[in-house]
């Protein structure tokens, strides 16, 4: 097992992860913040002190967390001077109750958490842009391509373990962008039955 579904209970949700799992997240989330860079400035007064545009980042994987807010060129470069510090921030904080919880796995003999009911959101969010990041990289942009990878991690999972053999760096990252799709796909529907039973 590397990830087991998220369960509503009264404490919050409840999940299992393999701690090799939980290693590639944590190195995933660590390269994301990386990537957002945020402002040590509160995003407010980074805003105000801001220029009146800016460009759009060159970096793919930035382009893909911080899109263009308007299809006119003006109007996109002005919006991201006011709101992109902002949003680094809001997504590096996301990304961060993410990988503390993780990080308290390594030193716990148990491999089972409970998020919070309030960080619930922060997660849902924060994994979703781990899921955009990976889909970035994979070049994923139709509901075939999505298909095409779970076909391929479910051939890698189901793979003999006595007759290893070498994963590449893209079935790795396909893994894990199907992996982290599942979890977060997991993690809603135990939110929207927790709601439903709690209104019964």
């Amino acid at each position: 097992m590397l990830l087991s579904e998220f369960r509503s209970t009264p404490g919050g949700y409840e999940t299992t992860i393999d701690e090799d799992v939980a290693v590639l997240m944590q190195t995933l989330l660590g390269e994301t913040i990386l990537i957002l860079d945020a402002p040590t400035q509160e995003p407010l007064l980074s805003a105000l002190l801001s220029e009146d545009e800016r460009d759009e980042p060159d970096d793919p994987t930035l382009k893909i967390l911080l899109p263009s807010m308007s299809s006119d060129p003006e109007e996109a470069s002005a919006l991201r001077a006011l709101t992109e510090d902002a949003l680094r921030t809001l997504k590096t904080e996301r990304l961060q109750i993410i990988g503390r919880k993780l990080a308290e796995l390594a030193t716990s003999e148990s491999r089972t958490f409970t998020i919070e009911r309030e960080d619930v959101w922060q997660w849902l969010s924060g994994l979703n842009d781990l899921r955009l990041v990976l889909a970035g990289r994979l070049e994923v942009s139709a509901p075939g391509d999505t298909e095409y990878w779970c076909e391929r991690a479910a051939a890698l999972l189901a793979h003999d373990s006595a007759k290893p053999r070498k994963i590449s760096a893209e079935e790795l990252v396909g893994l894990v962008f199907v992996l982290v799709s599942w979890w977060q796909d997991s993690l809603l529907q135990a939110v929207q039955e927790g709601d439903t039973a709690s209104n019964l």
